[in-house]
């Protein structure tokens, strides 16, 4: 997940959220046969939700099988857990394992009333023109541009934990860093 080995765990479908990545191994181990693999959007969007006309679907054939679409029906009981994933070894933070120079914590929350989300209480609003560009233009400031507390300024050679507690189930995700060639990270 996310470039990081962990331990095997079996499971039969997988939630991914955007950003994430995965790197999976398929057990064809069934009889020859032809079955579907499916993918169904989590949101609506430009792709309708669901599976029929075999939208959001394809099919994995097995040498020797017929030429005929499946006639599988979805049998999903294993689904994976975040939690019950495991690296194969802590990857620590480039410079060391001592504790960070700076923490920090990003509070991610969800406005009921706007259905915008928040970041440590302040809400994003995407502007016109893409706020790296505004920045690399020079004519205006991080600070000019973004909410209070969207930039962290950082000192070089520094050891930076990035804690976003909460998540989809309650798993806090960190990510150490070392901060020795930008000079702030930038949230969006």
């Amino acid at each position: 997940m996310d470039g990081i080995d962990h331990e095997p765990v079996t499971v039969d479908s997988i939630q991914i959220f955007a950003a994430q990545r995965y790197s999976f191994v398929l057990n064809a181990n069934g009889p020859i046969d032809n079955y579907w693999i499916r993918a169904n959007p989590n949101v609506e969007s430009d792709v309708p939700r669901g599976f029929r006309d075999g939208i959001n679907s394809a099919v994995l054939r097995y040498k020797g099988a017929p030429y005929d679409l499946p006639d599988t029906r979805s049998s999903l009981s294993r689904p994976l857990l975040e939690t019950d994933l495991h690296p194969q070894r802590h990857p620590g933070a480039p410079g060391g394992s001592s504790p960070p120079d700076v923490a920090i914590k990003l509070d991610i929350g969800l406005d009921s009333d706007s259905g915008t989300f928040t970041v440590n209480g302040q809400h994003f609003v995407t502007p016109n023109i893409p706020v790296l560009l505004q920045i690399l233009s020079r004519t205006r400031t991080p600070q000019d541009l973004l909410p209070a507390g969207s930039l962290y300024a950082l000192q070089r050679d520094k050891i930076v934990e990035l804690t976003i507690p909460g998540g989809s189930i309650g798993f806090p995700v960190s990510l150490a860093l070392s901060h020795t060639q930008a000079h702030s990270i930038l949230l969006r």
